[in-house]
């Protein structure tokens, strides 16, 4: 499945229920979990980046080369 953009990572996520541990409990959902939620979500922008031409003025390169 190729993901398109950052919902759908996010959705794909919760879908795969990855089994996590974080202080010896299990993490029911990365998504949303205090430990795994702001890792989710920074890599849920670069999903989302393509989407948004002028982001490459912050990413320090250009798409094209």
């Amino acid at each position: 499945m190729k993901l398109q953009n950052g919902g759908e990572y996010i959705e794909s996520l919760r879908a795969l229920n990855p089994i996590i541990y974080y202080k010896g409990k299990r993490i029911d959902d990365v998504t949303r979990h205090p430990a795994t939620a702001p890792h989710v979500r920074a890599s849920n922008g670069t999903y989302d980046q393509p989407l948004y031409p002028r982001a490459s003025e912050y990413r320090g390169f250009d798409q094209e080369g």
